[in-house]
């Protein structure tokens, strides 16, 4: 997975849990804010209906007087006598109050009977739906009783629905927006990654030009500007080690003795001109082992020993019966840091100081 589409899933993840969580914060809230706000208008309204009651009870009928404040404060209002029975009420017909059951043990006629108002939270059998209900009690002159409001929950629920269906669509506009942002920041932010990447990538091959272009100052601006201080310097010791090599390649081209360096299993890394006219070896020989490009079995024989009894130094002479000719040879085993990594080999040719 590219680091472009992990960091765009890490925006959309943090995007998707915040969102989450407003969601079920705002519910949780939203349900407590309107019922409290519910609770307290209802119990405004009823004092309200208190009110009309205590100025109207001795001159209207208390069914009449029931559906006129029921529709001044828009609001379902039952009046009941202190012993419950419901004398009026504004959703039920005049007809249809005889054969409602009394009222007094219901919690809110109860509490208003005791402490002049009450509120509950129930189900109607009524109107066959939940309800909240405010109670108080009044008094004209002779005349005492009870007044209840009753709002339906439903209208919480409502009420509930629609803001949270604003609510939605904007968070689904800002979610949209969010990830659209997400993808162009996340653009914006692997663009100079993946380039100093593939720059890096191709710092050993093309030297000196794989640079990275800087284009700003934060972490991201810092690692450009060190890789591009490598790359400089890896080409600077790339191109000492190319001289140094030009160099000692000259040194054993022009020398009369034969050098030849092998590895620890006898692979021959480096030979000069010398070496392949002693042994009359056409063609490249690096990369090849000893016996490959002669059998002499003295050579062989003494690079074995010097391998086999990891020797410090050991000198022998080999005659070649093919050109006639003896080679006084020196072996020295080459140590790098303080580990043996091969051999170095001389070979002179005696013969012809002997002529």
């Amino acid at each position: 997975m590219k680091f472009k589409t992990k960091l765009a899933l890490s925006y959309i993840l943090l995007i998707v849990l915040i969102s989450g969580s407003f969601s079920l914060c705002f519910n949780h809230s939203l349900k407590k804010v309107l019922m409290d706000e519910s609770w307290s208008n209802l119990v405004s309204m009823t004092k309200l209906a208190r009110f009309l009651a205590i100025s109207d009870i001795s001159t209207g009928e208390p069914q009449q007087l029931s559906v006129k404040i029921g529709a001044v404060i828009k609001s379902r209002v039952t009046l009941l006598t202190e012993r419950g029975e419901v004398v009026g009420d504004s959703d039920i017909g005049h007809t249809q109050l005889k054969s409602l059951e009394n009222h007094l043990l219901r919690p809110e006629i109860q509490d208003a009977l005791k402490n002049g108002s009450g509120t509950a939270l129930r189900y109607s059998d009524t109107l066959q739906t939940e309800m909240i209900y405010s109670a108080m009690t009044y008094q004209n002159g002779p005349y005492r009783g009870i007044i209840r409001l009753a709002m339906p929950v439903d209208y919480i629920a409502s009420a509930r629905t629609k803001l949270q269906g604003v609510v939605g669509g904007t968070t689904a506009v800002t979610i949209l927006l969010a990830l659209i942002f997400s993808y162009l920041f996340s653009r914006m932010t692997s663009k100079p990654i993946s380039e100093i990447a593939e720059a890096a990538a191709r710092i050993g091959k093309n030297g000196p030009s794989a640079r990275i272009p800087v284009m700003s100052k934060d972490e991201v601006g810092k690692l450009a500007t060190v890789l591009n201080e490598m790359s400089e310097c890896i080409a600077t010791q790339v191109q000492s080690l190319n001289t140094d090599k030009q160099r000692l390649d000259t040194i054993l081209s022009s020398i009369v003795e034969g050098v030849m360096v092998t590895a620890t299993n006898g692979v021959i890394t480096h030979a000069n001109p010398a070496f392949r006219k002693i042994f009359s070896i056409s063609g490249d020989i690096e990369g090849k082992k000893l016996i490959e490009i002669s059998r002499h079995p003295d050579l062989i024989e003494i690079f074995n020993r010097l391998d086999k009894q990891n020797a410090n130094e050991l000198e022998r002479e080999i005659y070649m019966q093919a050109t006639e000719t003896t080679i006084y040879t020196r072996w020295v085993p080459l140590h790098i840091d303080g580990t043996r990594q091969g051999m170095v080999a001389v070979f002179h040719n005696i013969s012809v100081s002997k002529v």
